[in-house]
């Protein structure tokens, strides 16, 4: 409540009459989103649209899967949801949600391990929880959504990143979301790995392997 007194409200309201802007993106942390397993609450983005929806304008939502400036991974809990620490399911080195420089308190980034399966898995349902929510309101507030956008595909390597897998889980995020967005558009946020071509014969974006 109170960043939306703070921040989101007088911003938005700056834009009333402001011709040359027509749409506005907010970030939302993943746990404001999917605060336990498979519970979505998308109350803040329908906030948003409607709000600039009544002023003429158009949100596009980003879906943030990283945060910066947080220096140990129990502060990171604050941004992710709790479950993907479970080291069991999602992974090694704390599990989901981990940093570039392991033990390094100094360090200021810490990510959702999209390169594994069971990560990536949760990101793709909370996308399409998010675009079944839209089409579902679309008279509501849906139609004021102009795009979603996933975090930037650059990843600062960890002890088991690999440029493969990570390719194969965003070709899955490609395969699997945009069916859930029939009239929002996807913008992939393309960073490191840029160098997306479409397969006519398989009908697939496709990202870089390793040579």
């Amino acid at each position: 409540d109170s960043d939306w007194a703070t921040y989101i409200n007088p911003s938005i309201d700056d834009l009333e009459g402001k011709t040359e802007v027509t749409c506005w993106t907010a970030t939302f942390a993943w746990d404001t989103c999917e605060t336990t397993l498979g519970s979505y609450h998308f109350e803040h983005i329908a906030q948003c649209a409607a709000r600039l929806g009544a002023i003429g304008k158009r949100l596009i939502v980003h879906i943030s899967s990283r945060v910066f400036f947080v220096t140990s991974q129990a502060n990171a809990s604050n941004w992710g949801p709790d479950y993907l620490f479970n080291e069991g399911t999602y992974g090694p080195y704390g599990g989901g949600i981990v940093s570039p420089n392991f033990g390094d308190e100094t360090h200021y980034v810490w990510l959702a391990a999209l390169w594994r399966t069971a990560v990536m898995d949760r990101y793709i349902a909370l996308f399409q929880a998010l675009g079944d929510a839209i089409e579902a309101n679309w008279d509501m507030w849906g139609k004021y959504v102009e795009a979603v956008e996933h975090e930037e595909t650059s990843l600062a390597p960890t002890q088991d990143y690999d440029v493969d897998d990570s390719s194969n889980e965003w070709e899955r995020f490609l395969d699997q979301v945009p069916a859930h967005f029939p009239r929002v558009w996807i913008a992939h946020w393309l960073n490191f790995l840029e160098n997306v071509e479409f397969n006519a014969g398989t009908g697939r974006w496709e990202f870089p392997r390793t040579m």
